[in-house]
């Protein structure tokens, strides 16, 4: 694996926040889960990262994924209040969700 370039990963970050803020949660979760798998495979494990991928996730309506990667963002730091209000408002959505009776192929929105 190539040296790990933290300046690289850092622009990548701000790309993806960017992207998520702007709505494009698609790409920005795309863009997460690289710099996820490049920053897990360095032994490197960042909540934050964690938390930014679930609200891309939660953007996309992608509630399942999203509730996993929250609650492995609060494991990081149970008591960081951005991660648990995240975490408050992505479970409130999947429960909304199995709420939802919509037929097959169809979606709440």
């Amino acid at each position: 694996m190539a040296k790990l370039e933290i300046q690289d990963i850092e622009q990548e970050i701000r790309a993806a926040y960017f992207l998520t803020r702007d709505g494009n949660c698609g790409e920005a979760l795309n863009k997460l889960r690289n710099i996820l798998a490049t920053l897990e495979a360095a032994d490197i494990r960042s909540g934050y990262i964690l938390w930014l991928a679930a609200i891309s996730a939660d953007g996309m309506g992608l509630f399942s994924e999203a509730a996993e990667l929250i609650n492995r963002a609060c494991e990081r730091d149970p008591a960081c209040p951005q991660f648990l209000n995240s975490q408050r408002i992505i479970y409130g959505r999947l429960e909304a969700a199995a709420e939802c009776p919509v037929p097959a192929g169809r979606s709440c929105n």
